[in-house]
């Protein structure tokens, strides 16, 4: 299989997951490179009435994850911050633009 099918394939599945738990597209990117996600933006509910919540957060990223031969996940996020210290996952509402952790805080 060529790294071009592969990083399309891994795209796909990464949009799949997003449109599933209601993302809104227009807020957020992603891009895929060898086995990491980079995905940088806003997080956002497509209906603007709700909300993500910290488990629904989690539980994406946890599905992210398990994406095949996905080693990493890069967020940069403006209204979350998701990392991973000591292999424990840790998802924390930001208070807004500029309100970043470390970069290392970042990166799955």
């Amino acid at each position: 299989m060529s790294d071009e099918y592969s990083r399309y394939e891994t795209n796909r599945k990464v949009m799949k997951i997003l449109i599933r738990y209601n993302v809104d597209m227009t807020k957020i990117n992603y891009s895929c490179s060898f086995r990491t996600i980079h995905i940088y933006g806003s997080l956002s509910c497509k209906d603007s009435l709700t909300d993500f919540n910290m488990l629904t957060v989690m539980s994406l990223v946890a599905e992210l994850k398990r994406i095949p031969r996905i080693q990493s996940i890069d967020f940069n996020l403006d209204n979350w911050i998701i990392g991973s210290e000591h292999g424990e996952l840790s998802v924390m509402k930001s208070k807004g633009k500029g309100a970043r952790s470390h970069p290392g805080a970042r990166h799955l």
